[in-house]
């Protein structure tokens, strides 16, 4: 694994995260994953608000105040080291507890990594997918947040396949839910559909400001498979790729190419007008 370029727990530099922290034992916590570009992490707002939900769905407690402090110590950092782009991870632990599942009077632990990114492109290389075999238990109580328990991701990804780049992941009902480590937008006719995730799955921050900039021309439904498999255009998107287009998705019944991401580029050309701005 690379090494960081800058790590801080608690303000702390190059300090080590305690065996008895919760999100180490439990994955009692949730985390953020940042592109620093230039001196600033432009979808801050998007992440912070995320940040704020969970923590308040989780009984964590959120000091907005303390958390921009820390991230600023960690950005102020790379700028000394004269890092222009960079992954950001912002973990918050609900603390330390030596056992058992009992809430801890302690307060959250911060934990902040950076490393290695490259440039920031809008639209990325076209995806071959496969149709994963995990399902995604269906939880509401959790549904929607990046907490750090991910086991269901870690066992898509160790059966994914050689030669593709990512899987869909449906949910125990069978519908589609999202990518390995993406949100999915699929495109019929004039308009743009992405899973409704009330019931699994991580609402991601691009998914936000894209439900946000393309107002009337997205909506958040159930997608079936077969929904999927009959789309014009599909493209992933996460914080750390922006948008990629998919050119090939495999399943049980049968396999799709697109070759057109007409539509695909038009988005992500919006997005880009955001991210660069930072609105």
């Amino acid at each position: 694994m690379a090494a960081a370029l800058a790590s801080f727990i608690d303000g702390v530099a190059d300090a080590q995260l305690p065996l008895d922290d919760r999100c180490f034992q439990f994955g009692d916590g949730l985390f953020e994953s940042l592109r620093y570009q230039a001196g600033r992490c432009p979808l801050w707002p998007y992440h912070l608000q995320r940040l704020q939900r969970g923590c308040e769905r989780l009984g964590i407690a959120f000091n907005r105040a303390l958390i921009e402090q820390y991230l600023q110590q960690l950005m102020d950092a790379l700028g000394e080291q004269g890092t222009d782009s960079a992954i950001i991870k912002l973990q918050l632990s609900r603390g330390q507890t030596a056992r058992g599942y009992a809430v801890p009077q302690t307060g959250p632990t911060i934990i902040l990594r950076a490393y290695t990114a490259v440039p920031f492109s809008p639209l990325g290389t076209p995806l071959k997918l496969e149709l994963s075999a995990v399902r995604l238990a269906q939880q509401p109580l959790l549904a929607g947040l990046k907490h750090c328990n991910r086991l269901e991701q870690v066992l898509a990804k160790r059966q994914l396949s050689p030669a593709v780049d990512d899987g869909i992941l449906c949910d125990t009902s069978g519908r589609v839910i999202e990518a390995i480590s993406s949100n999915i937008f699929i495109r019929e006719g004039q308009r743009w559909l992405t899973p409704n995730l009330q019931r699994a799955g991580v609402a991601g921050v691009v998914r936000a400001c894209l439900l946000e900039r393309l107002g009337s021309d997205a909506e958040v439904a159930d997608i079936e498979l077969e929904r999927l498999l009959a789309a014009d255009e599909v493209f992933l998107c996460n914080s750390v790729a922006g948008l990629c287009p998919v050119a090939d998705l495999k399943t049980d019944l049968g396999s799709v190419h697109w070759s057109c991401f007409d539509a695909s580029a038009e988005v992500a050309t919006k997005y880009q007008q955001l991210f660069l701005r930072g609105e």
